[in-house]
């Protein structure tokens, strides 16, 4: 008699991405050899600073200190950038001839 073996197959689970905290203690670290920047416009309102990516303009966040606004940004990009927001706008530069 031959002997059959059935292995269930394992959903591939997707591995947590790292927090912004984690993320920026690993560029610090040197665990990760670059990070790439993106550009922000901000000012500061009474005790709140305010700030938006200037490549999505429509999405504004706050925090309490400049640095706090900075860790708020990471997350918006991070959130605008993988798809989580569904239909986000951009703003870009069109090369004229």
């Amino acid at each position: 008699m031959k002997r059959e073996c059935h292995i269930k197959k394992e959903a591939k689970l997707k591995k947590p991405k790292n927090s912004v905290a984690e993320t920026v203690a690993e560029y610090q670290a040197g665990r990760r050899k670059t990070m790439s920047s993106i550009g922000f416009t901000y000012w500061q309102d009474g005790e709140m600073w305010l700030g938006y990516l200037d490549e999505f303009p429509d999405y504004m966040t706050q925090g309490t200190s400049l640095a706090d606004l900075k860790e708020h940004l990471l997350d918006l990009y991070k959130d605008l950038s993988s798809g989580v927001i569904p239909n986000v706008r951009r703003h870009a530069q069109l090369q004229l001839k």
